[in-house]
């Protein structure tokens, strides 16, 4: 059984952008037979899960 895992990325700071590529880099690596990972993004005005290229 896949153990469920939410990424959150983003954010309202400066250190935006840095978020996204770390955030994407634990995505990467926990993306595996014992994890399915939701990334989620915060941008100002919503939270965003992001599958793939799509937003939902």
């Amino acid at each position: 059984m896949k153990k469920n895992i939410a990424v959150i990325m983003g954010g309202f700071s400066s250190e935006y952008e840095i978020s996204l590529k770390s955030g994407a880099m634990v995505v990467e690596v926990l993306t595996s037979d014992k994890y399915k990972v939701f990334p989620i993004h915060i941008f100002k005005n919503k939270w965003v899960y992001v599958s793939g290229d799509n937003e939902i």
